[in-house]
């Protein structure tokens, strides 16, 4: 019960999310309509009446719905509804109860968009992907609303409580973009004081609105891929860092290829980095579901405990090897112990003979920490490898920690066929 409220704290529900689409759907109708009906001087017609009946009752419960569903969040977050949205969200049910027909009071109802984007904002936060769809779509409302409630203020205005016409509508759409816009091409200007004075606040309004719009469109479009401009970024400071060293071909052809590799993998953040922004529980657990596949595949950690294999799937630490590339060599000291991931690595006698080879799901290096000696044999790369090592601090502390780690590392190792025991002796 506490990790499903803790997990909902920031985390929309489906049925959230469905609630929060139906009421943006209905303040953006409920927006359209009241301007319309003071702008055209039309009389509401009986489904006018049953569409807003229908949003009425939504913007009733709405405050309710989102009380209970921040209250499961938290008591300072429901607070927090209710010293910010709360009020938005009961002016806007109020216009839409008490005045219809042609009363201005009832275009109150429009500041029901900021509860709603600011809904959409918290729920944009939380998606993994199509979060800057959400957001276009967010600043598209605005812009939608803006406009069409800034044309019927003109038409109002312009009519002269007439009866105004699609045509006088589309006109006053024009010109609500160019005035907005601050072009102004002059062809549809001002001929009352009152005329002036709304264009005047209309073109400083749309100054900051527009400019606002266009920044986050601009950067919307900017970080569209963030993986993307960050492989670029990256690509411009490794051929820099080529040109200023004059690195030679050599080394430059497996630096840029190496790049290439890890864009292909979509690995351009550090594992390392974002597992230690966690806190520790849920960062163990993270580290558990990330290197399940690799500790599973060792066969000293089969029997082990829940508390060991976290241990060790904590201390584990991500690298890279490419290809060509030796892991260490004979007569290295031992730093760390070593898990396959992916790729495969060749093993080399002292001599250079060829013994073998290792591939995904195998391991080495531990028997060179847990006896304290050198490197028996050179491990070289075959391919990229993606390899998980846990150094010898770590690998010294489970020792300490988990006296049953040694004994069952021996034991595995002894019970191993013939051949592979006699390769990982030279390996180690």
């Amino acid at each position: 019960m506490v990790e499903s409220r803790i997990y909902q704290r920031n985390v929309f529900r489906r049925r959230e999310v469905a609630w929060m689409l139906l009421v943006a759907a209905s303040a953006l109708l409920i927006a359209f309509r009241i301007p319309a009906l003071l702008a055209f001087h039309s009389q509401p017609d009986l489904p006018w009446y049953l569409s807003q009946f229908a949003v009425m009752l939504v913007f009733i419960v709405d405050p309710i719905v989102k009380y209970r569903a921040n209250a499961r969040r938290g008591p300072e977050i429901a607070k927090r509804y209710v010293r910010t949205l709360l009020p938005f969200d009961i002016v806007a049910a109020l216009p839409v109860l008490l005045f219809t027909g042609h009363s201005p009071l009832a275009l109150l109802v429009i500041v029901k968009i900021i509860p709603v984007f600011a809904g959409l904002t918290q729920w944009r936060m939380q998606l993994i992907r199509g979060g800057n769809v959400v957001r276009f779509v967010q600043f598209a409302y605005i812009l939608v609303i803006a406009i069409h409630v800034v044309a019927c203020g003109w038409l109002v205005l312009r009519s002269h409580g007439e009866q105004v016409t699609d045509q006088q509508y589309l006109r006053s759409i024009y010109w609500t973009v160019t005035t907005m816009c601050t072009v102004g091409y002059g062809d549809i200007t001002p001929e009352t004081d009152s005329q002036m004075a709304y264009a005047t606040v209309v073109m400083l309004v749309g100054y900051v609105l527009f400019a606002y719009l266009v920044g986050n469109i601009a950067s919307l479009f900017n970080t569209i891929d963030p993986l993307h401009s960050q492989h670029v970024r990256t690509m411009d400071q490794a051929t820099s860092f080529i040109q200023h060293h004059s690195v030679p071909q050599n080394l430059k052809n497996r630096i840029l290829d190496y790049l290439g590799y890890m864009w292909e993998r979509k690995v351009t953040y550090d594992e390392t980095y974002m597992l230690d922004m966690l806190p520790w529980g849920l960062r163990s657990e993270v580290s558990m579901f990330l290197r399940k596949e690799v500790i599973e595949r060792v066969p000293f950690f089969r029997d082990s405990s829940d508390s060991f294999l976290r241990e060790v799937a904590d201390s584990l630490r991500p690298i890279v090897v490419t290809p060509g590339e030796f892991v260490f060599r004979f007569g290295d000291r031992a730093r760390y112990m070593y898990f396959i991931s992916s790729g495969s690595v060749d093993v080399f006698a002292g001599n250079g003979t060829k013994i073998g080879t290792l591939q995904q799901g195998d391991f080495f290096g531990e028997m060179a920490l847990l006896e304290k000696r050198r490197r028996g044999a050179s491990i070289q790369a075959v391919e990229y490898c993606d390899l998980y090592v846990l150094d010898a601090t770590a690998f010294d502390h489970v020792l300490t920690n988990f006296p049953e780690f040694k004994e069952i590392m021996e034991r595995v190792a002894n019970d191993r066929a013939v051949p592979i025991s006699e390769l990982r002796k030279m390996v180690q």
